[in-house]
């Protein structure tokens, strides 16, 4: 059944070693991206709970890697050979049907997506933050002049050419 808010597309174009190849970037940037898990446990450490936010952060973008390379294996072998759901959504939901039954492992799915969107959504925005803070620092440092010829502005060498 074709069902995008359920990101599945049995019927649709989206090649799945390309959802694989999402899911391995978005693990990435949830690892190291700038404000990432490793950036978060390092800097709120002191607090614990910022510690535990932060490996969260990092145990779910692996969890991710895995997820991703499971579906372009299975994509290039044209086999289910590894299972390609998130080990972590998977654990969340055991424990919510194991307290709740089939109601429960629901909840605990959309409690695991809730928080996996919400980890996707701070490590991508912070990326993009630090690209828009780098191309400002950039754009800063090279200017061009009146005649569109490039110069480098320095606090030591200021090269203009007329």
């Amino acid at each position: 059944m074709n069902n995008p808010v359920n990101f599945s597309d049995e019927m649709g174009g989206w090649p799945k070693w390309l959802s694989g190849a999402l899911e391995i970037v978005s693990g990435v940037c949830q690892i190291v991206a700038y404000e990432g898990g490793a950036a978060v446990a390092a800097a709120t450490s002191w607090t614990g709970v910022g510690a535990v936010a932060g490996v969260a952060m990092i145990v779910n973008g692996a969890a991710n890697i895995v997820s991703g390379g499971s579906k372009i294996i299975n994509d290039v072998t044209n086999e289910q050979i590894l299972p390609e759901e998130n080990l972590i959504k998977t654990a969340c939901k055991s424990v919510g049907e194991a307290i709740g039954g089939e109601a429960g492992e629901a909840v605990g799915a959309t409690v695991y997506d809730v928080a996996n969107t919400v980890a996707d959504v701070v490590s991508i925005a912070s990326s993009v933050t630090s690209s828009i803070k780098t191309a400002s620092t950039i754009s800063s440092a090279v200017s061009t002049s009146k005649n569109d010829i490039p110069y480098c502005k320095s606090r030591f060498i200021l090269y203009e050419y007329n």
